[in-house]
This record gives structure tokens, sequence and C-alpha cells, in this order.
């Protein structure tokens, strides 16, 4: 992972930047969002990214876009109105995933690491 840091070099970037912080809360919100609503919303995180000079966070982005939008869904990554949220499978997902990246809190860069090196 500590490659993945230093070759993307966001953790530094987010510690200092409240604009950084901005850009990575809005891809953790997507889900929130209705499906239809994900992908405009994915384009204007990354005009805001480009506009805001924050060109490190675009992999991270493009990421999101190939990893979630495309292969997941839109209507399947959103949660919007869905009533199991937050229910004892969920939990029990995060107690898996958890163990699988060997942290009890992981952030972004650490899921990240994990999942790009398998």
């Amino acid at each position: 992972m500590a490659q993945m840091k230093d070759k993307l070099k966001l953790q530094r970037e987010w510690k200092h930047s409240e604009i950084a912080q901005d850009v990575v809360a809005m891809l953790g919100c997507l889900p929130l969002c209705r499906g239809e609503d994900i992908r405009p919303l994915l384009e204007q995180c990354e005009e805001f990214t480009v506009r805001r000079r924050l060109f490190m966070f675009l992999p991270l982005i493009q990421y999101v876009r190939d990893q979630w939008v495309e292969k997941i869904g839109p209507e399947e990554l959103s949660l919007f109105e869905a009533e199991d949220r937050t229910n004892n499978p969920q939990e029990s997902f995060f107690r898996r995933f958890n163990k699988a990246v060997e942290v009890p809190h992981p952030n972004v860069f650490k899921c990240i690491g994990k999942y790009t090196r398998r």
C-alpha cells in the first residue's frame, strides 16, 4: 500500500486540503443518490476536480467509474430509498470486509491498495 500512496500521492493532499476531502466525500456519497443521477454527479465531481486542479484524484474517479458505475451499474450501486441500507447482512459484510483488508476501519486508500494488489 505504501507504493499506492506514493504513486497517487492522494493521502498527503487529502490530509491538507478541504477541497480534496470534498472530492472524496462526493465520491462516497454517490451510492446515496438515485441511480439515474449517479453518472451526471460523477461527471460533476470530475469537473470540480479539474477546476480545482486536483488532477491526482482523476485516477480515483476513473476507478469509481470503471469498477462501480460501469461494472456494477448505477441502479445496482444506488442505495437511494433502499429498505436494507443498514441491517444485519450489511454488518456481516463489513465484518468480512474488515477482515479482508486487515484493519478495522480502513480508509479509501487502504481499500484501494488492498484490492489493486490482488
